[in-house]
């Protein structure tokens, strides 16, 4: 797992932070729409993580943190944000997408709707720490 050093300490950047809060969203209003089944849950399963991850390096943003991996926001999660058991959540999804895109390995789809009532769900408790 990545350290700390793959996490960068920069200035605020509301703006940033915003608009990938909104691409998260919008990832989440497409994906209600869009078919589950067999032929889409490898794309859903996909896009589900891509949208989990723009909500957390959101909130990185909005607080000053920079990430330069996928790893780092395990790390973010874990070390500063102290969500022990989301980290672990969000490496397993991250593992699983990596295996997805890099050796088509395909998801099963017990995970996709796993994922797809998580992630959701984690990205509406992840709001405490916008305020």
């Amino acid at each position: 797992m990545d350290s700390k050093e793959n996490i960068k300490n920069i200035n605020k950047d509301q703006i940033r932070s915003r608009s990938l809060k909104e691409m998260s969203q919008e990832s989440l209003k497409i994906l209600k729409i869009i078919k589950f089944d067999e032929n889409t849950k490898n794309m859903i399963f996909r896009e589900l993580y891509e949208a989990l991850r723009q909500d957390i390096e959101s909130i990185g943003y909005s607080k000053g943190y920079k990430f330069r991996s996928h790893e780092a926001i395990t790390t973010f999660l874990k070390e500063i944000l102290k969500e022990y058991k989301l980290s672990i959540l969000f490496d397993r999804y991250r593992l699983l997408r990596n295996k997805l895109n890099y050796y088509g390995k395909s998801i099963n789809i017990e995970t996709v709707e796993e994922a797809i009532e998580k992630i959701p769900k984690i990205i509406k408790d992840l709001e405490k720490y916008r305020k």
